[in-house]
């Protein structure tokens, strides 16, 4: 394929892009753990305030899905959402000893090929608009496992490996937190 002015004639980004986007993304989860756990004392605030975070966010993002794009929320699972999943999940992480974190993480990025070759995975997540084309017509209902795989392993920002980033973050923040005190 040749390419022109970054993007492959097909469409698709090319390798460069790409490589910015996931690193970009990586970047956004590691902060959101650090911020979520270093900035605000954990000490000082219980599980319902980092819940009520979360749950504002994923108003937010589903608003955004629905006024801006015009789709269902929550379907294709996008950054917003896997943010506002991370801080409340994020909150919890942070109360275990490192090495169960660290357990934890590596499990999550070694099971997430296990899991997409085992549930199958969709290189495009499905947008359902609200208002669909006339010729159009899909059922909720008959797409809520294609939506609940989307959360897990194949969305935009799937919960794996994506979560890992953010609970990564919150490792580094207890680093940072334990290396700043001494």
């Amino acid at each position: 394929m040749r390419q022109f002015g970054g993007l492959y004639f097909a469409g698709t980004p090319s390798p460069g892009h790409q490589a910015i986007r996931y690193m970009g993304s990586a970047f956004i989860y590691l902060v959101s753990g650090i911020y979520g756990n270093f900035y605000p004392d954990p000490q000082k605030y219980n599980f319902s305030h980092y819940l009520m975070r979360g749950v504002l966010l994923l108003v937010i993002a589903s608003l955004l899905d629905s006024l801006n794009f015009g789709d269902y929320p929550l379907i294709s699972f996008d950054v917003l959402y896997l943010i506002a999943f991370s801080i409340p999940l994020s909150f919890g992480f942070h109360q275990l000893k490192l090495l169960p974190q660290v357990v934890i993480v590596t499990l999550i990025i070694m099971i997430t090929p296990l899991l997409q070759k085992l549930l199958g995975y969709t290189d495009i997540p499905i947008d359902i608009p609200i208002f669909p084309e006339k010729e159009r017509s899909i059922d909720l209902i008959a797409e809520i496992p294609t939506i609940f795989k989307h959360w897990l392993i194949d969305g935009w920002f799937p919960l794996f490996p994506w979560l890992s980033f953010s609970f990564i973050g919150v490792i580094l923040a207890a680093c940072a937190k334990n290396f700043l005190v001494l």
